[in-house]
């Protein structure tokens, strides 16, 4: 080891072809025995194995050296990259092996603005940039790194006086001259790139440019920074920047468009093209819609879905920084969606009710993270979600809140690491447990604090937001501290610092004179989990209320006993499915979402009801066995059908349905419920039409409105499989 490191210094060509060898061959253990320093939690060499979660270094690795202007000898790890995954990995070699340069690290110099000039040359796939940057000295390096997209070619620096700067590239990594003594120094940086990795990174096309989800732009240890952005395009195109729109003007054949984002943000995306476009104003704010292909009516639609997010987290988290909100459908945008705080852009299915996209406004814009430690504000746009569901007042609000509860999808790649300490390198763990974990983690934050209290550290959280830095979980954790108090440490430790689920069974449960009692054996390390069970005496009434297993005992488990007034013949321990742990599949109780995919038949009067059922089949009359099929239909209709109607407690007549008081439209609204046949069996029924697909949550019976909303129903807590008891 110590002979290959000797021959990288001194005779740097065989040590980097052996490198590139390794690189290429992904040995990360060879690689790890070269490491020296302080050990990592996790080798910056494993997202060589794993590809970063977002498929970052599919495409292969290389290794090559980069000779710095002040004589450095570095080593930089070079693949494909796309954004908010890992970019070039450099190293410096030492006598004993490779010291590895962390991207987080600046190196005395940070990046406080960008002033961009963007052009296109559309036949070539080729992008033109000229980048202002203002760049700020915090240490006395007399050179630094920036890192860019490995297409992107460096083409000149120059100082404010226009004088050339000595710099060196390899990959995505730079290295560039710094003045001596200044505090603060503005570069010209000029330089292209072809851009043709659509559906991974960005593309070109001739309808349509975008440079969204790619790093087309100087980063230092991903730190955020406003910007202005000059786009040049043809005209009659649309140019989508961040921020505000400035101005545009037509000169000659082009169209130039300027935007201003003052968020200071880590992420930049742009995209030009000949889109249609629909925006509308909502009270102050202005939002929109654009796509190549969507019709006016759909695109509007995205528009009234946007309404009621962006109010309640306007109100929930802290006032909206922009002035417009859109979505821009993208051909050359992979699959799913990317924020970009004053817009997100979507690889197509739009209109969706997204509420996920929109509160990364504050989960990444106004909050900042570079996703180099965790993904932390993919957990909190997932939360979101389901505060705005369970939270947004659209109908009827105790009955959303059972609705949209969000039951734990276990992925055994949460065994793998914690929430905390899973950063890109981490790779699909990272993914799983960002987007997965850490949001069903918060939603149990929120039942121990209580909704009041949880949106109180959000909002603190994001007043207390630093504008030139990114922050983490243990941000999130100091606020909560502050405003809750100090009292859950041990929630931060047990959920987010250590890996994997509770896993834990229930046993020896009875009742006597009026308590109820049984034993919480710990498969795994105990967890202290205000654990929440329901009761259910023999007329069916129900109580709620919970044990706390942080009372563990020795090896026999904690021996709960809690107060019950009456002997229960069923009891539910969490029959809400909240807890961070595997859900049996024997657990689920009846839900639409999981009823509502058997064979659909259409009552032949009603062509036109519930569209999104598609592949359905045209009836008359109702068959012999209904179990397991969705019917579409109405009692006035179709024969047989206003018994299933009775039996879900609708009313029909003409147009309008009732339910419990509640009167919809059935050209505007939707109602669809699973209907009990005996025996065990079960049909769904369907009736009505909105103009977007209805939203179920984990409800049995639901009605909606004209965008497919939530505004009845009835939802089910689990009374059998794991986790129950019949006494």
């Amino acid at each position: 080891m110590l002979a290959l490191a000797i021959l990288l210094i001194i005779h740097p060509g065989p040590g980097i072809a052996e490198l590139d060898r390794l690189a290429q061959a992904r040995e990360v253990s060879a690689l790890d025995a070269m490491l020296t320093g302080p050990r990592r939690t996790v080798s910056p060499f494993r997202v060589l194995k794993t590809h970063g979660p977002y498929q970052t270094g599919k495409d292969g690795w290389h290794a090559l050296p980069l000779k710095t202007p002040g004589g450095r000898s570095l080593v930089v790890f070079t693949t494909t990259t796309t954004s908010e995954d890992p970019a070039d990995l450099v190293f410096e070699p030492t006598g004993a092996g490779l010291a590895y340069l962390p991207e987080d690290t600046t190196e005395g110099v940070t990046i406080e603005s960008h002033d961009f000039n963007l052009r296109f040359d559309l036949p070539k796939k080729t992008a033109i940039v000229r980048d202002r940057v203002r760049f700020r000295r915090v240490g006395d390096m007399n050179e630094f790194l920036f890192r860019i997209g490995p297409p992107y070619r460096i083409q000149s620096i120059r100082d404010s006086a226009e004088r050339f700067v000595t710099f060196a590239q390899t990959g995505g990594t730079v290295a560039v001259r710094a003045p001596a003594g200044s505090e603060g120094f503005t570069y010209s940086i000029s330089y292209s790139a072809v851009v043709n990795l659509p559906q991974f990174a960005g593309g070109i096309t001739d309808t349509e440019a975008s440079l969204t989800n790619d790093y087309w732009y100087p980063l230092i240890a991903r730190r955020p920074a406003p910007y202005r952005l000059t786009v040049h395009h043809p005209r009659g195109w649309t140019a989508v920047g961040q921020g505000e729109q400035v101005s545009t003007e037509d000169l000659g054949n082009e169209r130039v468009t300027r935007f201003q984002m003052d968020l200071p943000c880590v992420y930049y995306s742009v995209s030009i093209g000949a889109y249609r476009t629909v925006e509308r104003q909502a009270g102050a704010r202005r939002l929109w819609a654009r796509s190549l292909h969507k019709s006016d009516a759909e695109l509007r639609i995205q528009t009234e879905l946007y309404e009621p997010i962006l109010d309640f987290y306007d109100r929930t988290f802290g006032k909206f920084p922009f002035s417009a909100y859109g979505a821009l459908e993208s051909d050359v945008y992979g699959a799913g969606a990317l924020e970009a705080y004053s817009y997100a852009t979507y690889g197509g299915e739009l209109p969706q009710e997204d509420a996920h996209e929109p509160s990364h406004t504050w989960w990444g814009g106004t909050l900042n993270n570079s996703y180099l430690h965790s993904l932390w504000n993919e957990s909190f746009a997932n939360f979101s979600v389901g505060l705005y569901q369970r939270e947004v007042p659209i109908g009827n609000q105790a009955e959303r809140r059972l609705a949209f509860i969000k039951s734990p999808e276990y992925d055994p790649l949460w065994e793998e690491t914690s929430c905390q300490d899973s950063g890109v390198e981490w790779g699909p763990a990272a993914s799983a447990l960002g987007y997965g974990k850490g949001a069903f983690v918060l939603q149990m934050l929120e039942r121990e604090l209580g909704t009041p209290m949880m949106i109180e550290t959000l909002r603190e959280w994001v007043k207390s937001a630093p504008p030139d830095r990114t922050v983490d979980w243990q941000y999130y954790e100091a606020i909560v501290t502050k405003v809750a108090g100090p009292g859950h440490k041990t929630f931060f430790d047990q959920w987010l610092r250590r890996a994997g689920v509770a896993e834990f069974e229930v046993t020896d449960v009875s009742w006597s004179d009026g308590r109820l009692s049984g034993r919480v054996n710990f498969k795994s390390a105990p967890y202290r989990i205000p654990c929440e069970i329901m009761l259910v005496a023999a007329d069916g009434r129900r109580a709620f209320t919970q044990f706390d297993t942080m009372q563990i005992g020795g090896m026999d488990g904690y021996r709960f006993n809690i107060e019950c007034e009456f002997k229960p013949t069923l009891v539910s321990v969490d029959p809400w499915l909240r807890i961070v742990r595997q859900i049996h599949e024997d657990e689920h109780p009846i839900q639409l979402a999981r009823s509502a995919k058997g064979q659909v038949l259409r009552d032949v009067a009603h062509p036109d009801w519930r569209p999104e059922l598609e592949k359905s089949k045209p009836i008359a009359s109702l068959p012999g066995d209904l179990s397991g099929l969705t019917i579409v239909g109405s009692p006035e209709t179709l024969p047989g059908f206003g018994a299933l109607c009775g039996k879900a407690g609708f009313v029909v007549k003409g147009n309008e349905l009732t339910y419990d008081g509640t009167t919809i439209d059935l050209q505007t609204g939707t109602a669809t419920a699973v209907v009990d046949l005996g025996g065990g069996k079960h049909c769904v029924i369907a009736l009505g039409k909105c103009r977007h697909a209805p939203n179920f949550g984990h409800s049995r019976l639901c009605l909606t409105d004209d965008l497919g909303r939530f505004l009845r129903g009835v939802t089910e807590p689990k009374t059998s499989g794991f986790l129950t008891v019949r006494l």
